[in-house]
């Protein structure tokens, strides 16, 4: 019972264009997620809260972008 997943965070600029953030070099193992060093694997059908930080910081300025 485990899961891999991968996240990347994405910056709509003014122009339309999407400027990639962030996105780690590799994918997060969600039975190693709240700790790094033992596994606990996942319970099959049961609704489950992960909390994982990233080690890693990415700073940027966003503009300001109006959706309608």
């Amino acid at each position: 019972m485990d899961m891999d997943i991968d996240i990347a965070a994405y910056a709509l600029t003014p122009a339309g264009d999407y400027v990639r953030l962030f996105n780690p070099a590799d994918e997060l193992r969600l039975s190693y997620a709240a700790d790094r060093v033992h596994r606990h694997l996942l319970r099959a059908g049961e609704r489950q809260n992960l909390r994982f930080a990233g080690a890693r910081m990415t700073s940027r300025r966003l503009e300001a972008v109006l959706v309608w």
